[in-house]
């Protein structure tokens, strides 16, 4: 048998293969189109990919286990010629172009990787005009996380340009093997033993049980299936939050995701309110640049009660990612005290928080390079919010797991979280409990709808024959709910004649008073 010469897989690498295997879901993948404007051949961008593709290990990186052995390596591959599949769709419309990257960035989402033999990475060039390409990246999350994705726009750029400018090659990059192993010393040193504890403080298990009033019973072999919701945070909203954000020297990030938790403390009903929050892993200036899968999405638990105020909560929310921040080096879920049961269930967090500034275009060698369109999946979820800032422009994302959610209940949603965004900044020292999160016509429903429960009924008869006159007419007919349990006009009707009888046993009758003792 050959021997496997493999490396050390990090721990975001060994939570995307958990939970691929545990959920056999092909939504663990990152997705980056690029808008590449200005002259150049195709050639040319075919020799500057294979170029990135040379220079980084990660992008030509398959994954074993071990014969006989359940450790999972990661195996870096010789050189070679990555295919690039060209598009010509310079014969067609604007909008048949449109139409036909869109296709085929939903079938490369759909497309599955062969973990062992690879490449966990593919690349489309379409060729939009003659000065005008889309290229088309998408990755396995054991290979690429968003940030990834982005820094392939400079690394392509530079490799452009040293084909003219020598001087323009970048100096030798960081492979993601050696974080890996510098990953793996960390956490077997003393401060990762230190930090263990604060995992399990938090009552994790407990945390991770939260119910969205929207949220529905999926199938028993549902695999997880993300969608995604796009909706816009109005300029004059963005505008008014930024103002805001100035006067209190506070950030957007943290705005974002403290609104985020206080809608679902409305909505949950829960003060202890636990949210996965990605950290990109970059917190060190050698790895800005790098590519790999660094980010990593940590429970972030706050505290929050009805008395307390919007900017107290955010003050909280701003403490504790400071300290998670801080401390995302050393987590993983088993030694948060959780792990898989069986083998087949991943621990996960079910509602999550991202945010990105989108870099600005990146002009190069007469060229201008741009993320038109991005999609990455690292961990997984029930219900998140993405957050994506670039320039005066605020645009949000809901992703949701459609075994859950539908997409009119998430629309919904996206909606009281624009109307707490609006109640904030009119009202930033009100109690959370006071904010709006209710539309106009919502609350018209509730207060004036809702309650016109007027029903026209004979009103010479009392209400005791009207009930038996339905349980005549459809006894089986459901009368009352209460919590789980209900009634039937029948059975409703059979309880009344009971209670009846007994009371009168006991002497009640015309004019006589009978006491009724219950909970308001």
């Amino acid at each position: 048998m050959a021997k496997i010469e493999g490396f050390q897989v990090s721990s975001q690498q060994r939570r995307v293969w958990s939970l691929q295997q545990a959920d056999n879901s092909l939504a663990y993948r990152a997705q980056c189109a690029f808008l590449i404007e200005g002259a150049i051949q195709t050639e040319l961008l075919k020799a500057a990919i294979h170029d990135v593709v040379s220079r980084h290990e990660i992008l030509r990186t398959s994954f074993r286990y071990l014969p006989g052995r359940t450790i999972l390596v990661q195996i870096v591959g010789d050189e070679f010629q990555l295919p690039v599949n060209i598009i010509d769709l310079s014969n067609k419309g604007e909008s048949a172009q449109e139409a036909e990257l869109d296709a085929l960035f939903e079938e490369r989402k759909r497309q599955s990787f062969d973990f062992e033999q690879g490449p966990l990475f593919y690349v489309d060039l379409a060729r939009m005009s003659r000065e005008k390409h889309t290229l088309l990246f998408t990755a396995s999350s054991l290979c690429a996380d968003g940030r990834t994705m982005e820094n392939l726009a400079h690394e392509l750029g530079v490799s452009i340009a040293s084909y003219s400018d020598a001087e323009a090659r970048l100096d030798e990059p960081i492979q993601y093997c050696d974080f890996a192993q510098w990953q793996y010393e960390i956490l077997q040193s003393e401060g990762a033993e230190v930090d263990r504890p604060h995992w399990r403080e938090n009552d994790l298990p407990d945390l991770l049980k939260l119910n969205s009033p929207f949220k529905k019973t999926a199938a028993r072999d549902a695999v997880f299936a993300p969608e995604a919701f796009h909706f816009v945070i109005e300029a004059e909203l963005a505008g008014a939050i930024r103002s805001l954000l100035n006067a209190h020297a506070s950030q957007m990030s943290a705005f974002l995701l403290a609104a985020w938790a206080v809608l679902h403390w409305r909505l949950i009903g829960r003060s202890d309110i636990c949210i996965a929050m990605e950290c990109d892993g970059r917190r060190y200036a050698e790895l800005e640049r790098a590519l790999g899968p660094f980010a990593s999405h940590l429970p972030l638990t706050c505290r929050l009660e009805a008395n307390i105020t919007f900017f107290d909560a955010l003050r909280r929310i701003h403490r504790s990612v400071e300290d998670l921040s801080g401390r995302q080096e050393f987590f993983s879920w088993e030694r948060a005290g959780l792990s898989a049961s069986g083998g087949t269930t991943e621990p996960f967090c079910p509602i999550s928080f991202e945010f990105a500034t989108r870099p600005e275009a990146y002009s190069v060698a007469g060229l201008t390079i741009s993320v038109i369109r991005r999609y990455d999946c690292m961990d997984r979820f029930e219900l998140m919010l993405r957050c994506v800032e670039r320039e005066d422009e605020l645009r949000a994302e809901l992703h949701y797991d459609s075994n859950l959610f539908q997409e009119e209940d998430v629309s919904h949603l996206s909606d009281l979280f624009r109307c707490l965004l609006q109640s904030c900044v009119a009202n930033p020292g009100a109690r959370i409990e006071e904010l709006n999160i209710l539309t106009p016509a919502e609350r018209q429903k509730l207060l004036v709808g809702f309650n016109d429960t007027g029903t026209p009924y004979a009103l010479d008869r009392p209400i005791h024959q009207l009930i038996e006159a339905e349980a005549m007419r459809r006894p089986d007919g459901v009368a009352v709910i209460f919590e789980n349990r209900l009634l039937t006009y029948d059975v409703l009707n059979s309880r009344g004649d009971q209670l009846a009888r007994y009371l009168r046993g006991l002497g009640a009758g015309p004019d006589a008073p009978v006491g009724v003792c219950m909970e308001p």
